[in-house]
């Protein structure tokens, strides 16, 4: 004896089937005993309160200079690794550990790039060879297309700068040549 279900339609066997097998996850609880994710701020206190006096040297030396020291300005930098793991690490134990207690942990990884996604490298090489980009840009709208080797005088240059004449062209920068530019690539391109 038992209960028999019997469905018309195979979605509403589906549904119904789908319905009584679901089920709410609490994902907190599941990384929790995964041990995933951030670890919880009282652990932030006792590894500071374990490494106290190294952590406020070091919280002090970065908050001073406003980046993590290099080796030169903190010599305790390898005992510090092998310590916590990570500069980022000791930093945040210091601040969310209570070496800081004005300071807020989002503030200060602000302020030190930490969780800042890295700039595309096309934004960085456009900067460091901007004139030399721009020179090259500006050939490319006069002649309506890519310039050859021999039209541009200054190819090999760019192509040492930036790996190869293509990526020095607009259509690497994703269109987004310089602002004075722009409007002009778009009427000839």
């Amino acid at each position: 004896m038992g209960v028999f279900y019997v469905f018309r339609d195979p979605a509403e066997q589906q549904d119904f089937l789908s319905a009584r097998s679901r089920r709410a996850i609490d994902w907190t609880q599941i990384n929790a005993r995964l041990g995933l994710g951030g670890p919880p701020a009282d652990r932030w206190e006792a590894l500071y309160a374990e490494h106290k006096e190294l952590l406020d040297a070091f919280g002090s030396a970065a908050l001073s200079l406003g980046r993590c020291p290099g080796e030169a300005e903190f010599a305790r930098i390898g005992e510090l690794v092998e310590k916590l793991g990570s500069l980022k690490r000791a930093l945040r134990a210091y601040v969310q550990g209570g070496g800081a207690k004005d300071l807020n942990w989002g503030d200060v990884a602000a302020q030190f790039g930490i969780g800042v996604p890295e700039r595309p490298r096309w934004e960085v090489l456009c900067e460091e060879h901007r004139a030399l980009l721009e020179e090259f840009w500006k050939l490319a709208v006069e002649l309506g297309r890519m310039p050859v080797p021999e039209e541009f005088g200054r190819h090999d240059e760019l192509v040492e700068a930036v790996g190869s004449a293509k990526r020095g062209g607009v259509r690497r920068f994703e269109g987004k040549p310089l602002p004075e530019l722009q409007h002009r690539w778009r009427s000839v391109g």
